[in-house]
C-alpha cells in the first residue's frame, strides 16, 4: 500500500499543524517541555534554528546501509528491523555471509540508491544536506522502489523550518535558540 492512501496516514498539512501547535506549546514554556524527549520533534526544530544541527537517526544519515545492520531470531541480516522479510534489504544469514559479501551487497545497494538520489529532485532540495533522500525503507513503502526518496512529508518539512524561523524572528529569540540547540 503507497502512503496517501491509507486515510490513517497523517497528510501534510496535518504534519505541519501538528509541528506548529507543538512548537507554540514549546515557545511558551520550554521549561517544561524538554524537546531532547521528544527526539524528532526536537530535531525538527533544531534544524531550523542551526543548519548545521546533526541528525542523529539513520534514516538522514544518506549512508544507513554502511552505519546500521539488524538481526532477526533466525540469523537473518538486514538493512534494519523495518525491512525484515523484504529480499531487496536481505544481506544474509549470519551463519553463511562472511563480512566481503555482505559489504559487496551494502555497496551495491548504497552506489544504486545515490545516484537516484543525485539524479532526482532530492539534490537540489533545501533539505537535501539533512535529509539525503531519507529513509530507504520509507521510500519502499511509499513507491515501491528502493531507489526512490522518502518524500511524503519534504514540503511540509520546508513549511515547518520556515514557520519556526518566521516565529523565533517574530518573537526576537533566534539566536538564544539557535545557541540552545547546540547543547
Amino acid at each position: 500500500m503507497k502512503v496517501g492512501t491509507n486515510s490513517e496516514v497523517m497528510t501534510n498539512k496535518e504534519y505541519v499543524e501538528f509541528f506548529k501547535n507543538i512548537f507554540e506549546i514549546w515557545i511558551k514554556d520550554t521549561n517544561k517541555i524538554k524537546l531532547k524527549q521528544i527526539n524528532e520533534i526536537y530535531e525538527e526544530f533544531s534544524k531550523s534554528l542551526e543548519p548545521t544541527f546533526e541528525f542523529k537517526k539513520c534514516s538522514c544519515s544518506g549512508n544507513c546501509f554502511e552505519n546500521f545492520i539488524s538481526l532477526d531470531i533466525e540469523g537473518n541480516l538486514y538493512s534494519c528491523n523495518r525491512t525484515y522479510n523484504n529480499k531487496l534489504f536481505y544481506y544474509g544469514n549470519i551463519k553463511d555471509i562472511n563480512n566481503d559479501d555482505m559489504n559487496k551487497k551494502i555497496k551495491k545497494i548504497l552506489e544504486s540508491r545515490n545516484k537516484y538520489i543525485l539524479n532526482s529532485k532530492c539534490a537540489k532540495c533545501e533539505l537535501y544536506e539533512e535529509c539525503k533522500g531519507g529513509c530507504p525503507a520509507n521510500a519502499y513503502t511509499q513507491h515501491g522502489n528502493l531507489n526512490s526518496a522518502d518524500d511524503y512529508f519534504c514540503s511540509a518539512k520546508i513549511e515547518i523550518r520556515k514557520y519556526v524561523n518566521k516565529r523565533l524572528e517574530q518573537l526576537g529569540i533566534t539566536e538564544e535558540y539557535k545557541e540552545n540547540s547546540k547543547k
